[in-house]
């Protein structure tokens, strides 16, 4: 085992007294090497157990570690931004949605139209039906109620 070789996950209080003797007894893959594999994947200081670099790599670390939140939450920001801005819609968009309002305003039409059709049929229905009412003689009270309803 290397001397630079920590244990990844940090120990419990009651588990440190015996972490010496673990360490020493337990095997290389529970043990990673900090300076080991790229910088980005390397495990910051305060990660693992025993591990006391020094103050330079503690600034390293913490630069680093600022740096990454500063950067994700610049990359976050500039997305919401670029979605408010219209940045992530197609170049053509405008087109899209003129297309869009066009196919609505023809199924309202259409639907309008079926409308109009269906209140003309009811209306003729009703003359219909007041025209054989006269026919046959009945009264006025038969005219208003199918006028009404």
């Amino acid at each position: 085992m290397a001397a630079a070789d920590v244990p990844l996950s940090p120990l419990r209080s009651a588990d440190r007294r015996t972490a010496a003797a673990d360490t020493a007894a337990s095997e290389d893959d529970d043990l990673v090497d900090p300076n080991e594999g790229p910088i980005w994947q390397r495990p910051y200081y305060w990660q693992l157990v025993g591990y006391n670099p020094p103050l330079h790599k503690k600034a390293s670390h913490i630069a680093w570690w600022f740096g990454s939140k500063v950067f994700y939450g610049m990359e976050f920001i500039g997305a919401i931004v670029a979605d408010l801005a219209g940045m992530n819609q197609s170049k053509y968009q405008y087109v899209i949605d003129a297309m869009k309002e066009d196919e609505r305003r023809e199924q309202r039409k259409k639907r309008i139209e079926s409308e109009r059709a269906m209140l003309a049929e009811e209306e003729r229905v009703k003359r219909e039906q007041m025209q054989m009412g006269d026919l046959e003689g009945e009264g006025g009270e038969a005219k208003e109620s199918l006028l009404n309803g």
